[in-house]
């Protein structure tokens, strides 16, 4: 995919019409990752509990093997007054008496990660369903991560089928894993959210599932994503707020825009994506953005004039076009540096690949071995092409971020010198984040 591609992903702010002016209760996304105490999550955590009125958080899943870590954590580090752990594995028990009653008597309800079609298929039209409603509708703090996360929209992805991976989504809309539903919660209604954002690079899944709505005849969903270890809270007057490590992104379709369908592949005119990081807000009204020192607004002209080549899929069946278009690109000539830091038959693979485009290709493992080897420094200095595959971030991040060649190379990839192909999804979300 070339540069003149991504200017789907802009970050601009426009009005958007639609939403309520408030809501009765308050919501926490959460998009995944472990809880820690005297770090990224004490702060929306805390939030939460001091949004409610008796402080007491009941947390609901459906698997029996969890333990106190996340109830102590509430009352010892976050200001809960009583948290407790319900275990409710099927509707039976979803829709005892006994449990609604319980229920009713907190003011704070957190969802566990796991399995959002668990939670779907088991507590829907149940006394539980009915007592968290409840509780939001008499102004409590509904909150959930991952699986937990998802099922808080009023568009959910219920994952009966199994998970949909980014590309699928686009690549055809009407896959049998894109299923979407609107009779579960009503909390926030025409909204769809996502877990995992960056991490798991689903930036075209959310556009995915926004377009299959629209498809289906409905408005198109606001879309909210969120990283691993990362929170969005949104107050009764729809004001969110950012928190944590990651980012919270806001999609919305803009007033021309036109998802259609080009055979099975999912077209989009003209998606905008608000992005937040900590401690910025967002007011869901209006769309308008806050806490930010500096507004930089993207424009419509190119900017960099080497194009990058980015695929979400590593399957090398999926990209033969684009290893040809990106060894073909100026010099056929020029020497290609693989960056990666798992070895295995898909980078054999990719190697045998190049090679027979006439490339010859040196493979660098970014890991801090390499941090200060000299003749990596040169390759990076005057090689002209970059491959990114098959990448543990952290691993690359610990390399970028604790090594001079690793800032090097985060350099090359910022400053836009380099002809760089990513292919994978992980290797797209690190290119995004840091150079758009």
């Amino acid at each position: 995919m070339k540069k003149s591609s991504l200017l789907l992903l802009q970050l601009l702010l426009v009005g958007f019409v639609g939403l309520s002016q408030t809501i009765p209760g308050k919501i926490m996304l959460v998009g995944g990752g472990s809880e820690t105490a005297g770090g990224w999550s004490d702060e929306p955590y805390t939030w939460a509990v001091d949004e409610s009125a008796n402080k007491r958080v009941a947390i609901i899943g459906v698997n029996n093997d969890v333990s106190e870590w996340l109830p102590n954590y509430f009352m010892d580090n976050c200001g809960a007054v009583f948290a407790k752990n319900f275990i409710v594995p099927n509707q039976s028990v979803a829709n005892q008496q006994s449990v609604y009653d319980s229920l009713i008597t907190y003011d704070v309800v957190f969802f566990r990660g796991g399995d959002q079609y668990d939670y779907y298929s088991r507590f829907k039209n149940t006394l539980l369903q009915e007592a968290v409603a409840e509780t939001f509708g008499s102004g409590g703090v509904i909150a959930g991560t991952s699986a937990g996360l998802h099922i808080l929209s009023g568009v959910v992805f219920t994952a009966r089928n199994g998970t949909v991976y980014p590309e699928e989504a686009i690549e055809n809309p009407y896959n049998q894993y894109m299923t979407l539903a609107d009779d579960f919660f009503s909390f926030m209604p025409n909204m769809v959210f996502e877990s995992h954002t960056a991490e798991r690079a689903r930036f075209a899944r959310v556009i995915g599932f926004m377009g299959r709505w629209k498809l289906d005849g409905n408005i198109p969903p606001l879309g909210i994503a969120v990283d691993d270890k990362s929170a969005f809270c949104i107050g009764s007057d729809l004001k969110g707020k950012a928190y944590g490590t990651g980012a919270v992104g806001v999609y919305y379709a803009g007033e021309d825009n036109n998802f259609r369908l080009s055979g099975q592949k999912l077209l989009a005119d003209n998606i905008h994506v608000s992005q937040l990081v900590h401690h910025t807000e967002i007011d869901l009204n209006s769309l308008e953005v806050s806490g930010y020192e500096t507004l930089i607004e993207t424009s419509e002209s190119e900017v960099y004039g080497i194009p990058l080549w980015l695929s979400g899929s590593d399957n090398l069946a999926h990209n033969q076009e684009l290893i040809q278009e990106f060894c073909n690109f100026q010099n056929t000539s020029d020497s290609i540096i693989l960056i990666t830091n798992q070895q295995n038959v898909s980078v054999n693979n990719l190697i045998s690949q190049l090679n027979n485009q006439g490339s010859i290709v040196s493979v660098v493992e970014a890991n801090p071995m390499n941090g200060n080897n000299p003749e990596v420094q040169q390759k990076f200095t005057y090689w002209k092409k970059l491959v990114f595959i098959r990448m543990i971030i952290s691993s690359l991040m610990d390399f970028i971020q604790g090594t001079p060649n690793g800032q090097l190379l985060m350099n090359l990839i910022i400053n836009g010198s380099k002809q760089i192909a990513m292919i994978g999804g992980d290797q797209v979300a690190l290119l995004v984040r840091q150079r758009f």
